[in-house]
């Protein structure tokens, strides 16, 4: 990881340089934690291909996974499994613990050597449309044709909609806007939209960058792996039926159950904020005996959310973070942030 640059990155520089002299304190006591749960989900050397920031910026480079392994490492940081967050004995602390979510191609070809090299456990959460070949990597379809196109038109639900997008800033901002427009869209109306949005060519390409079936085998039976699910088309769960939900959750752990012949214990919830599940979701997940599931709220891990296994918060990781970044995280001061003070 290199040092921050920039306004904002130098005063994360002076803010977390400040703090190595008390140790984190004031704020590492109250928000600080026993560890950090890490969320990742694709890992790609370096492309010189032009790239929309928005889609690209939970894309890391095996260098920057590298970095992240070193830094904790030299802090002391234990690396447990999942399982080990769970039974009657706490984790060891303090403890970092490497998640990635959907299902890459590259989990397999690029963090798995990695991980081996340095010993660390990680957990590989599966959509499992993703290896049925049945999922639409609309995002990678919308920034193609964002890069590739200035003017964008299309009509949904009796409304035209007409963007124009030349420089590269209009660009990501476009695909910002129309992300979250597909995002936010229900589940009902979402592919009808994706049909107005784009043409057939453009949401057939073959899913060559998620695992299969057979890879998701193979990981599942090293020993520094843990897969988990989550669910079969990553849906906004709280937009669904009791009976949609239901069969989102549980057919994800069947099949990947099935192909793999282990037993699935742990689950990641799609999105993963407080709008997108609640007691509903978390009552299945005890139905299928599921010991955790993990969730986007930007939170250390503390003795208190260790009593709650199946809402476990987790920190996004993208290539912006620095170690300064990383030391404001384990001392609290930027999940206290980003939770207005709530712990």
């Amino acid at each position: 990881m290199k040092q921050a640059t920039g306004l904002k990155k130098k005063a994360i520089h002076i803010s977390a340089r400040a703090l190595q002299l008390t140790n984190g304190l004031p704020f590492k006591a109250v928000y600080g934690g026993i560890g950090h749960i890490l969320m990742f989900h694709r890992v790609l050397p370096r492309s010189k291909e032009m790239r929309l920031w928005p889609n690209a910026y939970l894309e890391v480079t095996p260098e920057f996974v590298e970095d992240v392994i070193k830094y904790f490492q030299k802090l002391k940081y234990k690396f447990p499994a999942l399982d080990e967050l769970t039974g009657t004995k706490s984790p060891p602390k303090p403890f970092v613990l490497f998640t990635f979510d959907d299902g890459y191609k590259d989990n397999l070809t690029f963090a798995l050597p990695l991980m081996k090299k340095y010993n660390v456990p990680f957990a590989i959460y599966i959509t499992t449309n993703f290896p049925d070949r049945k999922a639409i990597l609309w995002w990678d379809a919308l920034e193609k044709k964002i890069l590739n196109q200035d003017k964008i038109n299309f009509s949904f639900n009796g409304q035209k909609y007409e963007f124009t997008a030349y420089t590269l800033a209009e660009k990501e901002r476009l695909f910002e806007l129309l992300h979250n427009q597909i995002q936010t869209t229900p589940a009902t109306k979402k592919t009808e939209l994706l049909k107005s949005i784009f043409t057939t060519e453009e949401l057939s390409e073959p899913l060559h960058t998620v695992l299969s079936w057979d890879e998701i085998k193979q990981l599942a039976n090293e020993q520094l792996v843990t897969i988990g699910a989550h669910t079969v088309s990553h849906p906004r769960l709280s937009q669904l039926s009791n009976e949609q939900a239901e069969q989102e959750i549980t057919q994800s752990i069947k099949l990947i159950e099935q192909h793999t012949g282990k037993k699935i214990k742990h689950f990641a919830y799609p999105f993963g904020d407080t709008q997108s599940f609640g007691q509903r979701e978390i009552n299945i997940l005890k139905l299928n005996n599921i010991q955790t599931a993990t969730t986007t709220l930007s939170k250390n891990i503390t003795r208190q959310s260790l009593k709650y296994p199946l809402t476990l918060p987790r920190i996004a990781v993208g290539m912006s973070m620095t170690e300064d970044t990383f030391d404001l995280i384990r001392y609290g001061v930027i999940p206290m942030i980003r939770n207005r003070g709530r712990r």
